[in-house]
């Protein structure tokens, strides 16, 4: 299980807004869900990955167990 987060502010943490089964579903929905300006696979955290969308927003994918 992979969750969509959002970074969240400076006062709230990161918000899970989408859960998938695997990293490459959860990559797809979140190209569906938002609109996704740039992603960065994080290779230091395999199933981890960085998403900015072009309002700015800032998003993370995770597996659902790291948190």
């Amino acid at each position: 299980m992979f969750n969509l987060l959002s970074a969240g502010t400076g006062y709230t943490g990161p918000t899970i807004v989408a859960t998938r089964d695997t990293f490459e579903a959860m990559l797809e929905a979140a190209h569906e869900l938002l609109p996704v300006y740039y992603y960065d696979l994080d290779a230091d955290h395999p199933g981890c990955a960085d998403l900015i969308t072009k309002y700015g927003s800032v998003y993370m994918i995770e597996p659902a167990n790291r948190r």
